[in-house]
Formats: C-alpha cells, structure tokens, sequence
C-alpha cells in the first residue's frame, strides 16, 4: 500500500494536474493537510521516508486529490490558497 501511495504522489507531482479534466491536484498527508505539488517536490525525499516508514512527523501522505469544491484550503507548507474547482457550494 505504501509503494501506491507514493507512485500515486509521483505521478501527481510530475502531472500537477488530473487526467482527464485538467483539475489542480494537490497531496493529501496523513494528518488531513494538503500540499501543493510544489511543495511535495520540493520535499519529496522527507515525503517518501516517512509514507515508507510510518513516521508520524507531519510527512506521510496517504494520497493526492482534487479540492473540488467548498471554501479555499491551504498549502500545509507554503501557505498558497488551493481554490477549490467549482467554488464553494
């Protein structure tokens, strides 16, 4: 499951975007913060060691996602507004 979750980070790393559609990805950690690909790159190897080693140290992911709507949500990281892709409901 661990290799999933980080094949499932690199490929949104690398895409920064959901195919189809074209919907802004963002990281999902294990706390229920979000980061902006940026950042997850940025930060991909403390990322990966502790999704592979269940570190509990703000760095695990569990996934990546599209905020699809509601109000914005914010990078975890660097504070970057994530809009959401429909606006808020």
């Amino acid at each position: 499951m661990k290799r999933n979750t980080l094949e499932t980070v690199k490929q949104a790393i690398r895409a920064g975007y959901a195919w189809p559609g074209g919907y802004r990805l963002n990281i999902v950690m294990a706390d229920g913060e979000l980061l902006c690909t940026q950042c997850a790159r940025e930060n991909y190897r403390l990322i990966s060691y502790a999704t592979r080693h269940g570190c509990r140290d703000g760095w695990a992911a569990v996934g990546a996602d599209v905020h699809w709507e509601g109000a914005p949500d914010y990078c975890a990281h660097c504070n970057t507004i994530l809009e959401s892709e429909y606006g808020e409901a």
